[in-house]
């Protein structure tokens, strides 16, 4: 193979290159460096790729923020909701036990019931009134104990919705 330089002289590449080249660099070596290129730019996509959609990223660097005061704190988490919700929930689900839809199945009233139950224990708490509601059965010994809570919590001063019937 000759070569046309721009002077118009020919250079004889394949002669003066081709073995030289040829005995400095083999197939072997050259096929093992690609393949071990290609594999650690691969390994470092995966490994980017997943560290910033496990989110390790993002939370490393929502905690570091926070140290540095750069983000604000997180309030922390209060074990009881503010005893206004828990009585606006109360007379409102108490509304839906006086007076259930036509029809409603009774997995429904029961678990309305339940989580009537669930903020009259979280009254209690909040104003200290002992209470045995979790230790009773179904039937008439819980739902004297239910009455009971309601009527102590009157005397604590919260307004407490009482059955309408």
């Amino acid at each position: 193979m000759q070569r046309c330089a721009g002077d118009g002289t020919r250079h004889h590449l394949v002669v003066a290159f081709g073995p030289a080249y040829r005995e400095h660099v083999t197939l072997h070596e050259g096929v093992w460096t690609g393949v071990l290129l290609v594999a650690a730019v691969t390994a470092i996509v995966a490994a980017s790729l997943w560290l910033l959609f496990s989110g390790l990223i993002a939370h490393t660097g929502v905690r570091v923020g926070r140290a540095l005061h750069v983000l604000p704190q997180v309030p922390p988490a209060t074990a009881n909701p503010p005893l206004e919700t828990v009585v606006a929930d109360l007379h409102r689900i108490r509304r839906e036990l006086d007076s259930p839809a036509p029809g409603l199945p009774m997995a429904k009233r029961r678990g309305a019931l339940q989580a009537y139950e669930d903020r009259l224990l979280d009254a209690c708490r909040a104003l200290e009134v002992p209470d045995t509601l979790d230790g009773l059965a179904e039937g008439i010994d819980r739902d004297a104990e239910r009455l009971r809570l309601e009527s102590r919590l009157a005397e604590a001063g919260l307004v407490v919705p009482h059955r309408s019937r």
